[in-house]
């Protein structure tokens, strides 16, 4: 199953349940309760005649967006998070921690042709 979305939302994100191993920041969440997390978010350029950018949210396995702008892609990647997070919470799952450092997470690679 998805996560609950709005219609007129691009944003994506498969079921919850798919993640292994999350580590708990509050196991014990409920819904009502504040919370400020901040989780990495890895940008990409789309195919070319599809979407211009796409966004990746390592810290939750399958959660994923897109966009027509970089704007646009950064609201849809912060809309996916959200709820995301409020079906773990409905279902009384652990919130899974941002434990891997950012920098980390995008490197340069080169390569010789």
């Amino acid at each position: 199953s998805k996560c609950p979305a709005k219609t007129e939302s691009r944003a994506k994100c498969v079921a919850p349940g798919v993640a292994a191993g999350i580590t708990a920041v509050n196991g014990n969440a409920t819904v009502g309760e504040a919370m400020n997390l901040t989780y990495t978010v890895i940008i990409g350029r789309g195919e070319p005649g599809e979407v211009a950018y796409w966004a990746a949210v390592p810290a939750l396995p399958g959660c994923f967006t897109d966009g027509r702008t970089l704007p646009e892609t950064l609201s849809n990647a912060k809309e996916a998070i959200e709820l995301y997070l409020s079906v773990l919470i409905d279902d009384g799952r652990a919130i899974p921690d941002e434990t891997t450092d950012a920098a980390n997470l995008v490197r340069a690679v080169s390569v010789e042709v």
